[in-house]
């Protein structure tokens, strides 16, 4: 019984992981943002929610959710327009 080691791929900084986001969504995201949570600089969660939906209180209450969960974590955030505004807000 052979085993399989799962790739590792190795990032410097947090724009790197812009090209990692596709291949984790298993699709390009687009009008979304992204969060990686890493701990120990492996990810544990990739989640993803549309810019459209996206309320203070929900996000708070989401935020809440996952450092709860992942409580030493690190967290990467994407946002993916053709709005640099809506990107910002």
């Amino acid at each position: 019984m052979t085993s399989t080691t799962p790739e590792r791929i190795r990032i410097s900084r947090p724009e790197d992981c812009l090209g990692l986001i596709p291949g984790l969504m298993g699709f390009e995201p687009s009008e979304s943002l992204v969060v990686l949570v890493l701990v120990d600089s492996v990810v544990q969660l990739t989640a993803r929610v549309d810019l459209l939906d996206l309320e203070p209180r929900s996000t708070a209450a989401l935020l809440e959710r996952i450092w709860a969960t992942f409580p030493r974590a690190d967290a990467v955030f994407a946002a993916f327009t053709d709005d640099p505004v809506r990107g910002w807000e």
